[in-house]
């Protein structure tokens, strides 16, 4: 996900193409600070900001659609494409994809506590359940 960080960057004085360090701390449900390492370093990237001028109205590419309105024949291809996506045995498939929200046997435990898992109930559990709902 992407965090804006233009206002702690001014608060502390640096401006973009300084040369800097982001502390991460991660913490558990029960408020135990974890390893940092369980997540990603991450990466900064600059975008120009973006000013009303330059903004043209362009047409939607996607619609999240009311399940409850869907036509027949839309019911059917969601059907035949969730139906494709678990048949999917490649690393792009339903199993990996599940997986990427956070098997029980691949979350972490005292005894290996390498791999990010979803928590219920925490602010991060939008950001990890977005690429089920697109």
């Amino acid at each position: 996900y992407k965090y804006e960080i233009t206002d702690q960057l001014k608060e502390h004085g640096v401006r973009y193409d300084d040369d800097y360090h982001i502390n991460v701390h991660v913490k558990g449900i029960d408020g135990v600070e974890l390893d940092s390492k369980l997540v990603r370093e991450p990466t900064v990237i600059f975008e120009a900001a973006k000013h009303d001028i330059n903004l043209k109205k362009v047409q939607v590419n996607h619609i999240r659609r009311n399940l409850n309105s869907l036509d027949e024949r839309d019911i059917q291809s969601l059907q035949s494409a969730l139906h494709d996506l678990q048949e999917d045995t490649t690393k792009d498939g339903w199993a990996n994809l599940a997986a990427f929200h956070g098997a029980p046997a691949r979350c972490p435990d005292p005894s290996n506590p390498t791999v990010a898992c979803c928590q219920h109930g925490m602010p991060t559990f939008p950001h990890w359940h977005r690429l089920f709902t697109l």
